[in-house]
């Protein structure tokens, strides 16, 4: 082989490679752009399925003098609305931490904001705080790893705690 033929096998070879190369890059970037739409399809579909939470909640605050399935609930139509409305930002949180669209420090954020601000309140109302541990103890809508990581806030023990005083009045507490 003459050193015009190697030159240009050594052409074809290089422009063999380029190709390969170029081959991968694009089945790369489809594959990003795939991920991409499933991930934004996932997240549409949450936050549809959220509204129609929300509006469940509101009817059931504006006609309901209980929540359907949870007919021993302690709390008014109003204050368990509320805990359903806590118990959903918490959860929408969660999963939105899971599917990527919420960063760690946001997270972060939500994690001191359901330790610093509901467990409070539900601390500070024990009946409310035994309607929240009907709902996790039912399950609800809540998946086994929301329910994990909930149940594992350091103020969840807590209100778990106080939630065995509802009914019991201010002089025996």
């Amino acid at each position: 082989m003459d050193r015009s033929q190697r030159a240009i096998a050594i052409t074809q070879i290089i422009a063999n490679i380029a190709v390969a190369g170029s081959l991968v890059f694009t089945g790369f970037q489809l594959h990003q752009s795939q991920q991409a739409t499933y991930q934004e399809g996932r997240f549409q579909s949450w936050l549809d399925l959220f509204r129609t939470f929300d509006e469940i909640n509101d009817y059931i605050a504006e006609h309901a003098t209980k929540p359907p399935l949870y007919p021993e609930f302690k709390s008014d139509r109003y204050t368990s609305t509320l805990l359903f409305h806590h118990l959903n930002l918490a959860f929408r949180a969660w999963l939105y931490h899971r599917i990527g669209t919420v960063t760690d420090e946001e997270f972060s954020g939500f994690q001191n904001w359901t330790d610093k601000v509901v467990f409070p309140w539900l601390e500070n109302e024990p009946c409310v705080a035994a309607d929240m541990n009907t709902i996790l103890t039912f399950g609800d809508l809540y998946p086994a790893g929301f329910l994990q990581w909930f149940k594992s806030l350091p103020g969840y023990g807590r209100a778990i705690r106080r939630s065995s005083q509802c009914g019991v009045t201010s002089e025996k507490r």
